[in-house]
């Protein structure tokens, strides 16, 4: 997934952190809003950013 200027893929560690709403992270990656950024994240992953967070928890306390 590329951020909305066209650079670099977004990274799954700002989606990881937790403390970081959504909307922070959409405007941090140049998205207009929470909404655009979970909607190319969903493309980008078939997932929505709280579901690859809640997946990645549960694999993350198996360990």
């Amino acid at each position: 997934m590329t951020q909305a200027d066209g650079s670099s893929a977004l990274t799954v560690d700002s989606v990881l952190a937790v403390s970081q709403l959504s909307r922070n992270i959409a405007y941090g990656w140049g998205f207009n809003g929470a909404s655009d950024f979970n909607r190319a994240f969903r493309r980008a992953h078939d997932m929505t950013p709280g579901d690859f967070r809640a997946a990645a928890s549960a694999i993350n306390s198996w360990r």
